[in-house]
């Protein structure tokens, strides 16, 4: 039987008296990349935690979470082998490089450590194995050449990188990535939806990218998912973005999401 990458239903989450997800359902299907896309604070960052299982929706609304046919939480509640899920979903929502003076070889490897114990991890990645597997893996995200380097001398691009370099040896089949979070990467908008695309088209992977590019929706993902107020106001293909009425998304204001669709699409429809 065929399961959706990830399905999620009525995500209820309350923080200070306030929703800040409304009963929000979602289902991705395998290969997919879908860009959660909204303006400030309307919940792209707490649905990632909650899809990956960091973070628990409400109990009692009836919420269910399921990843690659796994159950993740059911009504609030973690599934209590939640560790052998957790293996299939990878969340990039910082860039700290947990091991900055080793190599970044070595950081890579590190991924091996969700899917086993501890002590499993310390033989498994042992030798030319785990070379083996994390160069690979580097070549992927594009760091084959700072593989013998310290960790510690990368951009903060490159530890993107290196986070995704360590999803891949973890095995995941679900990438969700919070542009939102990753502040020191402002200017990088581009390369980071440019780079999960590519990923998901060489190895199949499903990337969820919350962002608040509008370009990064058209240019690179096959679904956009409109979140305002905690709620899901749009759901469907990027280019229907620009004729939708969309709120909490003013139409005229410079830089805003009219503005911020036309270039790309402009350049799509020359091409």
């Amino acid at each position: 039987m065929r399961y959706p990458s990830i399905d999620a239903r009525r995500l209820t989450v309350t923080q200070g008296g306030r929703r800040v997800l409304d009963e929000v359902s979602i289902s991705v299907e395998r290969g997919e990349r879908v860009a959660l896309l909204g303006r400030g604070s309307v919940g792209r960052s707490t649905l990632l935690r909650v899809l990956a299982g960091q973070q628990m929706a409400d109990r009692g609304s009836g919420s269910r979470v399921h990843v690659v046919g796994r159950e993740v939480q059911l009504d609030g509640v973690p599934f209590r082998r939640l560790r052998r899920v957790r293996r299939h979903v990878a969340l990039v929502d910082n860039l700290s490089v947990p091991l900055p003076l080793a190599s970044v070889l070595d950081n890579a490897a590190l991924g091996m450590a969700v899917r086993w114990p501890a002590w499993q991890w310390l033989t498994a990645t042992r030798g030319a194995d785990r070379q083996q597997r994390a160069g690979e893996a580097l070549a992927l995200v594009g760091l084959h050449a700072w593989a013998r380097r310290r960790a510690a001398a990368l951009t903060s691009p490159q530890r993107l990188r290196l986070a995704l370099a360590r999803a891949m040896m973890q095995g995941a089949d679900v990438l969700l990535v919070d542009r939102a979070a990753l502040a020191e990467l402002a200017d990088a908008g581009e390369q980071i939806a440019a780079l999960l695309a590519a990923l998901s088209e060489r190895t199949g992977a499903t990337v969820v990218l919350a962002t608040d590019r509008p370009a990064d929706a058209l240019a690179h993902c096959t679904r956009a998912v409109l979140l305002h107020a905690g709620r899901v106001v749009f759901d469907g293909p990027p280019v229907a973005l620009g004729s939708a009425r969309l709120p909490g998304w003013p139409a005229a204001s410079p830089g805003d999401w009219q503005a911020g669709l036309a270039a790309p699409l402009a350049a799509r429809l020359a091409a």
